[in-house]
């Protein structure tokens, strides 16, 4: 993977270390989105980061796309304003940068990133915390990353190993990992896995409503109580297993005589290998 190249200050280029890319090339596709801008419709500015920082608003006007280029050698917090298009993260040290609607390329040496609106990032490398919260396409390089998307978007982790988060309305999680962990709390969350995953058992997956869990806790709890107050002989149940606690593949899979009763409760489903996904999906359940 080449590294990535941006526009600079005046006529000048600057080439971002990319290591081996981010696993939806979303680097490269804002670089090549910045290169096609002519006619002085590009505003260009840079920022040394050095402790907390905060960057001036961009004074570009109507029509002109605004990029901002972090760099320096010291780590910081970096606030940066509405209003740039793009940020692009050279710095030689690990940030935390926080925006809102904007597009970030980050080099190999890994951040910390706080998003919200409509967010993209490219993160090339090192070990990544990204946070977005909005609509969103989140990708990683090689690094250990930590990825928790709020609302809606592709959260895709890299080559490294990753634990993902997805929550919201709409997600689709791309495991490309290692060893990768999923998590996804909201209905209509797409996992797909790949690559060195297979075997599917690589990846970790926990697909669940929190709020159903402590209904479903709840309910296991005075159902527990019926039991021990209404039982004939609590000596022999000891002996039983817990229906509340074993399902049939048919419970689990939301076949029951009461079809149009919805549960939060999410289902795992797991397909052949190659290309692999599991789908979080409100399970029709009378629990």
């Amino acid at each position: 993977m080449a590294d990535v190249t941006v526009p600079g200050t005046g006529s000048t280029k600057v080439t971002i270390p990319s290591g081996t890319g981010d696993v939806l090339d979303l680097a490269q596709q804002i670089s090549y989105a910045l290169s096609t801008i002519t006619g002085g419709l590009l505003q260009v500015s840079t920022q040394n980061v050095s402790g907390n920082t905060t960057v001036p608003a961009p004074t570009a006007g109507v029509g002109t796309t605004s990029q901002l280029i972090l760099s320096g050698t010291g780590t910081g917090s970096v606030t940066v304003p509405a209003g740039y298009n793009t940020v692009v993260v050279d710095t030689k040290s690990s940030s935390t940068i926080s925006g809102s609607n904007t597009s970030i390329i980050s080099n190999t040496i890994g951040g910390t990133f706080f998003l919200t609106g409509k967010a993209t990032i490219g993160a090339t490398g090192g070990n990544n915390v990204i946070v977005s919260n909005g609509t969103y396409e989140l990708s990683s390089g090689s690094g250990n990353d930590t990825i928790n998307g709020i609302g809606s978007g592709t959260i895709a982790g890299g080559t490294g190993s990753n634990l993902m988060f997805a929550s919201g309305t709409q997600n689709v999680v791309l495991s490309s990992g290692g060893k990768d962990t999923v998590v996804a709390t909201s209905t209509g969350t797409t996992v797909n896995a790949s690559g060195s995953q297979c075997p599917f058992e690589n990846t970790h997956l926990e697909l669940h409503s929190f709020l159903s869990m402590s209904l479903i806790d709840a309910r296991r709890m005075n159902a527990k109580a019926l039991r021990v107050r209404f039982s004939k002989s609590l000596a022999s149940r000891r002996q039983r297993f817990s229906q509340a606690r074993v399902r049939s593949t048919t419970h689990r899979r939301g076949n029951t005589s009461k079809p149009m009763a919805v549960s939060e409760r999410l289902t795992i489903w797991m397909l052949s290998c190659g290309m692999k996904s599991a789908t979080a999906v409100r399970n029709f359940a009378p629990w």
